[in-house]
């Protein structure tokens, strides 16, 4: 069972956003204060070493573009994205995690590749969800076709 330890907890999910967010920015600050690089965050290693939904969500939200690593190629890239995927077994994770992923596709931290394959893959998975469990989905497929990804039928397949 892949239940995020957080809400495992009982701890509420705005907690861990907050202390993602503190983490990465102390990250940040530590790198600028005493690094020229900048500092990249090895998601593919991150996933597949240490792996709680809510944690991945929160730092899907507080990284930018240019500081998320997938893999070398489009198909390590695919494969990291893919194993993420494969490993959200529980509803719970799978409904804060899917559309954190998709947001992130929108706004570039996903490449292009991995993206489309991850928009289908979810879509797959939330299409025997309830109509209004798949919002987050929807909107994040909507946000990934107005930000000029190629979704294909994907959102199809949850319109039923």
């Amino acid at each position: 069972m892949n239940l995020s330890l957080w809400i495992a907890a009982g701890l509420l999910a705005v907690v861990a956003l907050v202390a993602v967010g503190s983490a990465i920015h102390a990250r940040r600050q530590e790198t600028l204060n005493t690094d020229p690089r900048w500092p990249m965050f090895d998601f593919a290693s991150i996933a597949r070493s240490y792996y709680d939904g809510l944690l991945l969500a929160c730092m899907l939200r507080w990284c930018t573009p240019s500081e998320i690593w997938w893999g070398d190629t489009p198909l390590d890239q695919i494969s990291a994205i893919s194993a993420l995927l494969a490993r959200t077994r529980v509803k719970e994770d799978q409904m804060i995690l899917f559309p954190e992923l998709l947001l992130a596709a929108a706004q570039g931290k996903v490449p292009t590749d991995a993206a489309t394959d991850a928009a289908t893959r979810i879509a797959t998975e939330a299409a025997s969800w309830e109509p209004a469990e798949r919002v987050g989905i929807l909107c994040g497929l909507a946000l990934m076709d107005e930000s000029g990804l190629d979704i294909g039928s994907s959102i199809d397949a949850l319109d039923a």
